[in-house]
């Protein structure tokens, strides 16, 4: 199983450590070692060709047609497989959305961590590497307004997931 949310990975893995510390045998380190591999793939590190070339087509055909008008069989067919071959890395198309803009995001969210952390003067050039990562993916703008404009709660529900921990990370000063 890809999980995607990487907060949750964390947690069990920081749980999974305590519990080796505590009850530990070598059985257990396989445990944690299964969950660095799946915060390794959320991040699309451990993903192989076909996986990758998956969230590249699904990134495109949901920032076009958004969450509810893309099909798994449309994906499947524009990534060049059958469409069973997308559940080799993905259980549901909610989990595929996820990992799209988990992949697409992500990038943005770790910058605005960087940019909370540093003192208000030593902001200056905050904008433009924001201003980088949206033109390095120009998907971005397109997947979060079709979400935001979406009848489908399942889409606006995950986007508005990533509001919150957008919000969360801006700089004290942009509030």
């Amino acid at each position: 199983e890809i999980i995607v949310d990487n907060n949750k990975l964390e947690i069990q893995l920081e749980e999974a450590i305590q519990q080796v510390n505590q009850y530990g045998d070598g059985t257990d380190k396989s445990f944690i070692i299964s969950r660095l591999a799946d915060i390794a793939l959320a991040d699309g590190a451990l993903m192989d060709a076909e996986g990758a070339e998956i969230l590249h087509v699904a990134e495109n055909i949901f920032a076009r047609r958004g969450y509810e008008q893309a099909t798994l069989r449309e994906l499947a067919k524009a990534a060049g497989i059958h469409q069973p071959g997308v559940y080799n890395y993905f259980k549901t198309k909610r989990d595929l959305y996820e990992a799209v803009l988990t992949r697409a995001l992500d990038p943005l969210l770790r910058l605005l961590e960087e940019i909370s952390k540093l003192p208000d003067t030593d902001q200056s050039h905050s904008e433009t590497k924001l201003l980088d990562i949206l033109l390095a993916n120009r998907n971005i703008p397109n997947l979060l307004v079709r979400a935001f404009l979406s009848t489908n709660q399942t889409e606006k529900q995950i986007a508005m997931d990533w509001m919150r921990r957008f919000i969360d990370h801006l700089p004290q000063s942009a509030l």
